[in-house]
């Protein structure tokens, strides 16, 4: 789900869950996949597991990121 609803956690959407990959992957600009898993489920306290995939795809196809396979990190593609 891209919008919250009345009846959403507007925390466990995947706009606010890109907003806190987004702020972590500017801070640091190459981080690894469980790094950056794990900054997601700290700052909204529950598991997000559920929000993580879709909020790195919704990056992605921004162009603010790109996944680097030979070592496991995302690393931030914008200005």
């Amino acid at each position: 789900m891209l919008f919250p609803s009345k009846h959403s956690d507007p925390d466990q959407t995947v706009l606010a869950g890109s907003t806190v990959l987004l702020r972590e992957l500017r801070r640091k600009r190459v981080v690894g996949f469980d790094e950056l898993r794990d900054s997601l489920k700290a700052s909204a306290g529950t598991s997000t597991d559920f929000v993580f995939l879709p909020a790195i795809s919704v990056l992605h196809l921004l162009g603010l990121v790109e996944y680097r396979s030979t070592v496991d990190a995302f690393e931030y593609r914008g200005s």
